[in-house]
């Protein structure tokens, strides 16, 4: 067993903080262009900020009501932290408040589609179990392969629920011969 499932648990969630954050990336883009062209809060600019979550959120999930679970969770933090709008606000701080509410906002987080950036994340977060010390580079980057081919078979539309531990350490056994 790689890891225990209270562990195991609290990965999932980093895994699927770390892919939102990821996601965030591509957001701020959108939220620096609609937030710092307005004063305060209106109709028109909440919904662009609405909508520029949700696109994001598509980077993570397919699921439609998670996606405008996860915007709606964004756009009332920020509305509520910042209250008068956000146009003082310095591209850093703003980064990080948005970094900050997206851990807030990770619990909505249920349901994971394959997109080519929830693959990379789950590679990078698996290419960094700390059961792969002391590999070379070249293995770990194997072994995170082998994980997340053996999940897209046995998921091919994405982890739409949480995998119980003896399935993941099935697969971790599964893929145990490409570290020898």
């Amino acid at each position: 067993m790689i890891e225990n499932n209270a562990q195991h648990k609290k990965n999932i969630k980093v895994t699927y903080l770390l892919l939102f954050l990821v996601a965030i990336g591509v957001i701020l883009g959108i939220v620096k262009w609609v937030v710092f062209r307005h004063n305060g809060w209106n109709a028109y600019n909440t919904k662009e900020l609405y909508d520029g979550f949700y696109q994001g959120a598509g980077n993570i999930s397919g699921d439609v009501q998670q996606r405008k679970d996860m915007a709606k969770c964004f756009v009332d933090k920020i509305i509520i932290l910042y209250p008068e709008g956000v146009e003082t606000i310095s591209a850093d701080t703003l980064k990080k408040v948005i970094e900050q509410v997206g851990m807030e906002c990770a619990e909505t987080i249920t349901k994971l589609s394959w997109t080519p950036i929830t693959e990379k994340a789950c590679l990078k977060k698996f290419r960094d179990f700390k059961e792969l010390k002391g590999y070379s580079e070249e293995k770990k980057t194997s072994y995170a392969g082998c994980l997340l081919a053996k999940l897209k078979e046995k998921y091919p539309k994405g982890l739409m629920t949480e995998i119980s531990q003896g399935e993941m350490d099935s697969l971790y056994a599964d893929c145990l011969y490409v570290l020898k």
